[in-house]
């Protein structure tokens, strides 16, 4: 039992529910999880409650955290449960059960209780790169020197690619931002003073380069990189929108040092 004079006083009408069995919200293990109608018969606005066994025979109300506010602005008739455990909240907007929304629109909507995701920082270091002009064996495995910019007394561009495995980041995750941090070691002439490196999104993937260990690179197999001044017989990626997203990611204007 518990004392009524300690419970939460909230709305209009309790709308029964279920005792949380599920795996995916820990939080919420052996948690009685219902609600309250609404606190107006005029306004939807529904609040979800928990009611925990704290100690034997105490029990304690509260209000579930809820993304987006708790009451969450609709009414709360019906909770449903499916095989694993987890849970359904049934809503509607208009008070009546069956009353449309305008347009004759049903005004009723199912949403699964799931758990608010958790925002981390990812930090991944490049697994590979298309350097064939690397000095030393093994350089072309993300670690190495990348060549990239405008050559020399040319208005030829050379692209260099580098990758990331993102695997590690769970499916379905939602990217809020990203950066990408490379030094620069070595700055040709520029004309005019700089050069304007833009940071593009590949849409088809590609090998890595074989530098051999001798210090001068070596010509690209099949399936491995290429870029925009071909210096081996290979083909250009050249076409924005089939090979890389045509707007840049990122620019960073580079000058001499």
């Amino acid at each position: 039992t518990t004392n009524p004079g300690s419970l939460l006083k909230i709305g209009l009408s309790v709308t029964g529910g279920y005792v949380y069995r599920g795996a995916a919200i820990p939080a919420l293990q052996g948690k009685y999880v219902f609600a309250d109608w609404s606190t107006s018969f005029g306004t939807p606005n529904g609040t979800l409650l928990g009611l925990e066994e704290t100690t034997p025979g105490s029990f304690t109300l509260s209000q579930l955290d809820i993304a987006g506010g708790n009451p969450i602005g609709r009414y709360v008739p019906s909770f449903g449960e499916d095989e694993e455990g987890e849970l359904y909240v049934a809503t509607r907007t208009m008070a009546a059960p069956s009353a449309p929304e305008p347009g004759g629109l049903p005004s009723g909507q199912l949403f699964k209780i799931v758990a608010a995701p958790v925002e981390q920082t990812v930090t991944l270091t490049a697994d590979r790169d298309n350097s064939v002009f690397s000095e030393f064996a093994g350089n072309s495995n993300g670690a190495g020197d990348l060549f990239a910019g405008q050559i020399l007394n040319s208005p030829a561009i050379r692209r260099a690619l580098i990758h990331f495995d993102v695997s590690s980041i769970p499916a379905g995750s939602q990217i809020n931002s990203a950066a990408v941090t490379l030094e620069v070691t070595k700055v040709g002439p520029a004309t005019g003073g700089g050069f304007t490196f833009g940071l593009h999104r590949l849409t088809r993937d590609w090998g890595e380069g074989n530098s051999a260990g001798l210090g001068q690179g070596a010509p690209a197999e099949d399936g491995e990189s290429t870029w925009e001044e071909a210096k081996f017989n290979q083909e250009a990626w050249a076409e924005p929108g089939g090979d890389f997203i045509a707007a840049d990611s990122a620019s960073r204007v580079v000058g001499n040092l």
